[in-house]
């Protein structure tokens, strides 16, 4: 995400809450194209380590087992040193990042302001 969507923005005449094309192009604006893959709880532990480069407490995950997780293709390539990535098997392509944002308003409207606090530094 590179943008903030405000929630209150009126930029085009719509309603407070509504999300024009503009608004959400300024939040996913490089088209990138959803990749689905496997990865272990170990490679998970992995790539979050390495998106905080600093020892954090562990997260809940099961080092064995298997997760399905969906990143967009610039990030499933190891784009911003997120080799983990690469790691990853049994991939399948997926739509545009910009569709399944729309797709996720149109199966959730009207959808809240999330709020903040939603990230938190474990000690």
């Amino acid at each position: 995400m590179r943008a903030e969507l405000d929630f209150e923005q009126i930029s085009g005449g719509e309603q407070p809450g509504e999300v024009t094309y503009s608004e959400a192009f300024s939040v996913q604006p490089f088209g990138n194209l959803n990749t689905v893959m496997s990865l272990t709880g170990a490679q998970i532990q992995r790539l979050l380590e390495q998106q905080f480069r600093a020892d954090r407490s562990r997260q809940p995950l099961d080092p064995d087992a298997i997760y399905r997780v969906t990143v967009n293709n610039f990030l499933a390539a190891g784009g911003d040193s997120f080799d983990v990535f690469l790691e990853g098997t049994d991939r399948q392509g997926g739509g545009g990042d910009l569709e399944a944002f729309f797709a996720y308003f149109a199966a959730h409207s009207p959808v809240s302001s999330p709020g903040t606090g939603r990230i938190l530094e474990l000690p």
